[in-house]
């Protein structure tokens, strides 16, 4: 195997074959989730699948209501944590991150087989403090809910997309 066949099969490995948000299944996209904001997209977070057999590995950076960001998260692990504010709990299948003083998730994966990984439950704002709850049952952005979607990256390098009007695939 040539180095750029090892490159593309260790990239392959890291990537879930379904990301769920909100009961909406996107497949054989790289698991990075953008958001549209005023002034263009964002990356919102990114989920890889660890070298542990069924690990999640999350990284975002997150955001207060004003768009201010206040912490960032790295393939599980806090780098920045405005006033020690955010706490991540990690199991060999998930990954949560919580508000310490009143344990308001912010975010909650979970691994539901080899190839699939779902976003449980989502409370976050985005660089332009817009709020995206995430539920099991759907995902609301802005004023709209999101259902019931099924998107096919065609394991093209593409990102998951939420925007005003609905989901997209993007550019990474």
């Amino acid at each position: 195997m040539g180095e750029d066949q090892r490159e593309q099969h260790q990239a392959e490995a890291l990537m879930w074959t379904e990301v769920d948000l909100g009961q909406n299944t996107f497949a054989d996209v790289p698991g990075v989730v953008l958001v549209e904001t005023d002034g263009g997209r964002k990356e919102l977070m990114r989920l890889e699948a660890g070298d542990m057999e069924q690990q999640v590995l999350l990284t975002m950076n997150v955001y207060d209501a004003d768009g201010s960001e206040v912490a960032k998260l790295r393939r599980n692990v806090l780098v920045s944590n405005e006033r020690e504010r955010f706490a991540v709990t990690t199991s060999a299948s998930s990954v949560s991150l919580s508000e310490k003083r009143t344990g308001r998730i912010v975010v909650e994966v979970i691994v539901l087989d080899r190839e699939r990984v779902q976003v449980l439950n989502g409370d976050l704002s985005t660089p332009s403090g817009d709020r995206l709850d995430i539920r099991p049952d759907r995902l609301i952005f802005r004023t709209n809910t999101f259902t019931d979607h099924h998107i096919d990256g065609r394991g093209q390098d593409v990102a998951i997309v939420i925007g005003a009007s609905g989901f997209s695939l993007g550019a990474v």
